[in-house]
């Protein structure tokens, strides 16, 4: 991790939905480090449900932080309905820590936002083009969240994560392949994703929440694409063969990232399958 991340100078940070792999991550580095991170969860030792607002008032009042960094995202497969209530959620969290003294902002965004119909690394600049309810809801809280930081004066990044591997990922394609069942795999060179450690992104959150001068879109994934038929010849015995026809396309240009929070993606995702899949 990068040595910027020194308790001396780092903001006191309110972690907000603390419970997945990426918030377990945050809090693990955060302690070997000695930050002054604080995490709550809908469901963990300190509970904090955004829909409630006396909840995040009581937490805010409590832990005074400079940062925050969110990490609540809508249930799989919500509605428009339920995704415009996710953003509401997220804004109603920005205006009372404005209230409450917090200065920066970062919000958990998705490499979805790009789509996947591209052939050519992303860059912040590019287009959001994406489709799904996920991406819909991700690119409406940046959007929502840049106009809401500019009227309030509130410096706010959005982190556009890449495919997260690594311990607790049990969505990840690459966990399913070392620690199954055997997923479903489309063996073919034109499945291109960009697998970035959650470890990594944890850095990458925690040194975004100290660098106000880091406003908007960052992506934080590693730069390399690797497509299915590599992942194949890793793990020969390990999927089931799926759709060889599918042309999918996800990969990050992390130059800003990079550049603005001196961060460097470090573990290799082939190594992690190496290490880690089973012997026969």
């Amino acid at each position: 991790m990068s040595d910027l991340l020194r308790a001396s100078v780092f903001p006191h940070t309110l972690l907000v939905g603390a419970s997945g792999p990426i918030g377990r991550a945050v809090s693990r580095l955060s302690g070997v480090h000695d930050l002054p991170v604080v995490a709550t969860s809908r469901s963990g030792s300190l509970t904090v449900d955004v829909a409630i607002p006396a909840q995040v008032e009581a937490i805010l009042r409590s832990v005074r932080p400079e940062a925050l960094v969110y990490l609540v995202r809508a249930q799989r497969g919500a509605s428009d309905r339920q995704i415009g209530t996710a953003v509401e959620q997220m804004l109603r969290v920005a205006s009372l820590a404005v209230q409450a003294g917090v200065s920066r902002f970062v919000l958990a965004s998705s490499a979805a936002v790009y789509g996947d119909r591209h052939r050519a690394p992303r860059r912040e600049s590019d287009p959001t083009e994406g489709v799904s309810a996920y991406a819909t809801e991700k690119i409406t809280a940046e959007r929502q969240l840049e106009r809401f930081a500019l009227d309030r004066g509130l410096s706010a990044a959005s982190a556009r994560i890449f495919n997260v591997f690594g311990p607790g990922c049990r969505d990840s394609l690459l966990n399913a392949l070392v620690e199954g069942p055997p997923p479903v795999l489309a063996v073919t060179p034109h499945f291109v994703r960009d697998y970035v450690h959650v470890d990594d992104v944890a850095s990458a959150l925690l040194l975004a929440a100290q660098r106000d001068d880091v406003i908007g879109a960052v992506n934080i994934g590693s730069g390399r694409g690797v497509d299915n038929s590599q992942l194949a010849a890793a793990c020969p015995d390990r999927y089931v063969d799926g759709d060889a026809s599918i042309r999918s396309f996800s990969v990050a240009d992390p130059a800003y990232a990079k550049a603005s929070l001196a961060w460097q993606p470090r573990e290799d995702p082939f190594e992690y399958v190496s290490l880690r899949r089973p012997r026969v």
